[in-house]
């Protein structure tokens, strides 16, 4: 009696075990996915189609910005009035708007 006990201990020590060891194999494949997935490589060889939208002159000077600045319109809202711009020091930092991901407030306090 007292040696089925020893090993029916010994069978739940050793599945125990596992099944520890598995969740622990488990959280360590979800961490390094998670922290992988959020490094960005820039190098990507897609390119994507689009035209980019800039402020005209009367904008311009609506928004009280100087009428030879390059500004490209990165969000408009229904009434086509610009809400967000970029101001274009050089062609190489035109963007697509729809590549660019959102910024929270909340994250730029740090």
């Amino acid at each position: 009696m007292k040696l089925d006990m020893k090993l029916d201990k010994k069978k739940i020590i050793i599945i125990a075990s596992s099944v520890l060891a598995l969740l622990l194999i488990i959280f360590l494949i979800m961490f390094l996915a998670r922290k992988s997935g959020n490094v960005s490589n820039n190098n990507t060889n897609v390119s994507t189609s689009f035209t980019p939208d800039f402020l005209n002159v009367e904008e311009k000077t609506k928004l009280g910005i100087p009428v030879e600045a390059k500004i490209q319109a990165m969000m408009r809202d229904q009434q086509g009035e610009v809400t967000v711009y970029k101001v274009i020091k050089d062609d190489s930092e035109i963007v697509d708007p729809a590549q660019v991901k959102q910024i929270s407030p909340r994250s730029l306090d740090r």
